[in-house]
């Protein structure tokens, strides 16, 4: 009996050191992934700072092709505007079928750098069009 106790004793122990262990890597993990999300953020932020010339350059019919990044949102798309997250899932159904049924969607924005653009607002439609076969989009443009 007593080293039947023992034995539970023991097994108890190593559950819980292995399950402060996996608490401790999983916070490991996630500290290291806040730190280089917050480290992207503070170099986008100093980018766009840096190009403080820019000017609205009106609406523009743009290749989707031509779009190459984002503001934000990396995340929830790769850099080809696939959806990466679950959650996109019911925003980007309802954006397709307005699309589908040739609904009116709001124009996506743009900054244009050289020819490349990079997405302020608009990653789910700009998603939806590329998975839809358009090869291009309205946008309204600010050019740096």
């Amino acid at each position: 009996m007593f080293e039947t106790n023992a034995y539970n004793l023991q097994q108890a122990l190593e559950v819980n050191y292995y399950s402060q262990a996996d608490r401790a890597a999983q916070a490991s993990r996630k500290a290291l992934q806040a730190f280089y999300n917050a480290l992207k953020q503070g170099w986008w932020e100093k980018l766009w700072a840096s190009l403080s010339n820019r000017h609205y350059a009106g609406i523009k019919t743009v290749r989707i092709n031509q779009i190459r990044g984002s503001e934000g949102r990396t995340e929830d798309f790769n850099a080809k505007f696939k959806p990466l997250q679950v959650r996109s899932k019911g925003r980007w159904i309802s954006i397709a079928k307005a699309q589908l049924t040739d609904q009116a969607l709001p124009l996506v924005e743009l900054i244009q750098i050289g020819e490349t653009y990079y997405v302020r607002d608009g990653h789910h439609r700009i998603s939806v069009a590329q998975a839809l076969g358009q090869e291009s989009i309205e946008a309204e443009v600010t050019v740096m």
